[in-house]
């Protein structure tokens, strides 16, 4: 092969080129960063960050920083599954004892709780945890109606079933409770006079214990009664009876209960208006309960040995439910038994 023809380059002609220093590199995963900042990678986002080198780490971090160790992770999983338990024993507590206060009279109830009072303070636990998925709460629909409502203004309200007494603590914080002031203070310038609260167990200090059917008042003591989801015992009607007896002429009975508890909505308002009452308002705040406000129209003494005669106006418009006829087969139809079937108890399916 001849090469007379063949020309070898000058090396004048070769172009000489900076040669990079090498650096070193740090393998993530399937990355190579860099430990200098001026060399760019190929990944575009990098070359658009460029610019700030704070966006840059930021961008570069989570291939830095990596997974958690094994062990936290497992740390982690295994503290999700214990509050998860936790919390299913606290809900299957508390389905059992809502379950005991539907069932059972408010006398028993009184009995059972007082011997028992670390279960009211497990039932109530479990109870913030329901009300909590309520998109709107049923006490704070009746503490708006006692804030925003004048004719409600000025005297003495009780609750009944006061739980962890959320209507006091409002109002005492947001000083609008006489008795809890100053008594030089003019009587007009607070909402109410005193708010007294009761139930089965002191779960706060200012919480009076009482059956609700044998409260510690005088005739016409109150202006306005309160039953938040507290109509519980199956003798809840001489809860009611109670309630007409301590308030006065002219006062307001409110009453926000579980719209599914009742099996007519209708006759249970009719009830009420039998004990004396005049029905004010009625309206539904959600799909999960309904509030009811009512006004004292008859001072009548009403016990429940003179409410024996159910009138037909009940009785007519259930003679062809089955629900109805099942209930009150062996039982005698008489006021207490109807109220109960009006009211349904809230029982749980067995898991």
């Amino acid at each position: 092969m001849c090469f007379a023809h063949s020309h070898i380059p000058h090396k004048d002609h070769f172009v000489h080129r900076r040669v990079e220093p090498r650096f070193a590199c740090v393998r993530m995963g399937s990355h190579f960063l860099s430990d200098n900042q001026s060399i760019l990678s190929d990944d575009p986002m990098e070359r658009l960050f460029s610019s700030s080198p704070s966006l840059l780490q930021k961008r570069r971090q989570p291939y830095i920083q990596g997974k958690p160790p094994k062990e936290d992770r497992r740390k982690k999983k295994q503290n999700v599954i214990e509050q998860r338990l936790q919390s299913n024993l606290i809900d299957s507590k508390y389905r059992m004892l809502n379950e005991l206060l539907y069932t059972t009279s408010g006398e028993e109830a009184y009995k059972y709780f007082s011997e028992n009072q670390k279960d009211f303070q497990d039932y109530h636990e479990g109870y913030r945890l329901q009300i909590a998925k309520w998109p709107v709460k049923p006490v704070e629909v009746v503490i708006q109606e006692l804030e925003e409502n004048t004719k409600l203004h000025g005297g003495i309200v009780c609750d009944l079933g006061c739980g962890d007494g959320g209507i006091f603590e409002h109002f005492r914080d947001a000083g609008a409770i006489r008795e809890q002031a100053d008594k030089k203070v003019k009587k007009g310038e607070f909402l109410f006079e005193s708010i007294k609260s009761f139930d089965l167990v002191a779960a706060k200090p200012f919480v009076q214990v009482a059956d609700m059917s044998k409260l510690p008042l005088k005739d016409g003591t109150s202006n306005v009664n309160v039953f938040c989801l507290s109509l519980m015992g199956t003798n809840y009607l001489e809860f009611l009876l109670e309630s007409h007896r301590t308030l006065k002429k002219g006062g307001y009975l409110v009453i926000s209960e579980v719209l599914s508890r009742f099996r007519s909505l209708k006759l249970f308002v009719t009830l009420i208006k039998t004990l004396g009452y005049k029905l004010l308002k009625h309206s539904k705040p959600n799909s999960f309960f309904v509030f009811l406000l009512f006004r004292k129209v008859s001072t009548n003494t009403i016990t429940p040995s003179s409410m024996i005669t159910i009138p037909r106006q009940f009785i007519d418009p259930l003679k062809q439910s089955d629900d109805f006829v099942s209930f009150m087969r062996g039982k005698p139809l008489d006021y207490s038994n109807f109220s109960q079937f009006l009211l349904k108890p809230c029982v749980y399916k067995k898991r």
